[in-house]
């Protein structure tokens, strides 16, 4: 199976793989009270890359999706159809917690429904991910465009995003907008594979060379210049240089899980969570968002409310799934 072809097979074990590890980083991060990801340390730090993965994944994917139809108007409601029956009633539940516990106030409830409100940092949004997500769908048909139209030179593009950075310099916009460079090599990548076209062997070399090089930089880059990452965008740019390497290792260890009946039982429970992640994602969240407010301590009640994130997320996956069964009996 070659190295496009096993991200396709194994994308559903790999967005649970980097779900496990979304809700371990959220429970180092919270059960810190919150600090800076500089002083939480290396096992911290190398989680962050999780949501590059998923992003990248999101754009690889996307990819076929607009080779088969690239109407943006209808591409649009289908990743909306995906996203919302889960995310609606999920920010209502958020928001009434928060302003119950007056955490934040009408306005930004209303950029939470609306997802504006992190785009203009008033305060008191619930996670920047779904505004860079939405944000990514609705420039994907141009973006694929310009790869459909120009091949390699939509490399170009790179520079391009690169440039969005300097609006967000030393602001929280630099955690989410510094991710639209690997969403996009997740696109050009995936219209690869869409095209039947395959990595050469140069390609897997120098990916892996990549992740390795971009990996010991990025332990650098923390120890020695912890004050600027987030200012620079230098916490989340390397895992530009790291994802596809890693997925190709990662994908070709699955790939072996599979030939072993044990291990291909894990891969199957890695594709169910990572069926449920989005759910997970956003469940998790709220649940330590609530340990953080009732000043829970300790590791063992942490971990125990990671394991409620996973339960709820899943449980609640499985309501919206009913939901949306129903509604289109209707």
């Amino acid at each position: 199976m070659q190295a496009y072809d096993r991200i396709s097979r194994y994308k559903g074990a790999l967005m649970g793989i980097m779900i496990l590890i979304v809700v371990y980083g959220h429970l180092l991060y919270y059960h810190s009270g919150c600090q800076l990801y500089q002083f939480l340390g290396p096992e911290e730090w190398y989680t962050v890359g999780s949501v590059d993965i998923f992003l990248f994944l999101s754009g690889f994917g996307i990819s076929f999706s607009l080779k088969k139809n690239g109407d943006p108007l209808q591409f649009m409601q289908r990743r909306m159809s995906r996203i919302l029956p889960s995310y609606l009633p999920f920010i209502v539940v958020y928001c009434a917690f928060m302003l119950w516990s007056r955490q934040i106030d009408v306005f930004q409830a209303l950029g939470n429904l609306t997802t504006f409100g992190w785009w203009t940092r008033m305060g008191g949004q619930f996670n920047w991910y779904i505004p860079i997500q939405i944000a990514a769908y609705v420039i994907s048909p141009l973006l694929y465009q310009i790869i459909d139209r120009y091949g390699k030179r939509a490399l170009w593009v790179f520079p391009v995003l690169f440039l969005a950075d300097v609006a967000c310099v030393n602001t929280s916009l630099m955690m989410g907008v510094s991710r639209f460079p690997v969403y996009f090599l997740g696109m050009y990548l995936g219209y690869e594979a869409a095209a039947g076209k395959h990595p050469t062997r140069r390609h897997l070399v120098i990916s892996w060379v990549l992740m390795v090089v971009s990996m010991v930089a990025y332990y650098f880059l923390c120890v020695r210049w912890p004050d600027g990452l987030s200012a620079y965008g230098f916490w989340w740019h390397p895992f530009l240089l790291s994802t596809p390497g890693c997925l190709y290792m990662t994908t070709w260890i699955l790939q072996k899980m599979d030939a072993w009946k044990p291990t291909a039982k894990v891969n199957r429970g890695l594709e169910f969570l990572g069926g449920k992640s989005f759910e997970i994602y956003l469940c998790h969240i709220l649940i330590y968002e609530i340990g953080l407010y009732f000043g829970v301590g300790g590791w063992k009640k942490w971990i125990l409310l990671a394991l409620c994130g996973l339960t709820a997320g899943t449980i609640y996956s499985y309501l919206v799934d009913a939901l949306v069964r129903w509604r289109k009996k209707l």
